[in-house]
């Protein structure tokens, strides 16, 4: 059994409630168009859960996607993070930067 980095990015901050929905319905939707009983699928069946990690804000998707890379249990749970590549001195005044943070979500996948 080999291993795929699976990765979806939202333009927003997710909750953790969120991001569980969303896994329960990728899951479900794999299983509809791979079957239950196929394991290797490149698909979230094969994990347990995605954890949401909001201790750090980092500053790029490819900082967030390492992160997520090396804090992933293979076939057991994922890792969710928020990122932001906006520098805060770019912004035009007045603007947000949490406007500008989204959500990054991947884990480790059977194939």
């Amino acid at each position: 059994m080999g291993a795929s980095l699976k990765t979806n990015e939202f333009k927003r901050k997710l909750n953790q409630n969120e991001i569980d929905i969303i896994v329960r319905l990728e899951q479900a939707i794999g299983a509809i168009v791979n079957g239950s009983e196929e394991p290797y699928t490149e698909d979230y069946q094969t994990i347990e859960r995605i954890v949401l990690e909001e201790k750090e804000l980092f500053k790029s998707k490819n900082e967030a996607e390492k992160y997520i890379m090396n804090n992933s249990q293979k076939w057991k749970y994922g890792v969710a993070v928020y990122y932001n590549e906006k520098n805060k001195k770019e912004l035009i005044k007045g603007e947000d930067h949490d406007y500008y943070t989204k959500t990054l979500m991947g884990a480790w996948v059977a194939c």
